[in-house]
């Protein structure tokens, strides 16, 4: 999902987010599921 995709208010929590625990949890709240280690940071799934 892209950023610009959020709603507005979404995407003001969003941003209102200090740290990346505070950017999960907002996501679990609002239903999302993270993706398991660190392939969201990776390129080409390596």
């Amino acid at each position: 999902m892209d950023f610009k995709d959020l709603s507005p208010e979404l995407r003001e929590k969003a941003k209102a987010c200090k740290t990346p625990e505070d950017m999960l949890t907002l996501a679990k709240a609002e239903g999302y599921k993270p993706l398991r280690g660190r392939a969201c940071g990776r390129v080409g799934g390596r």
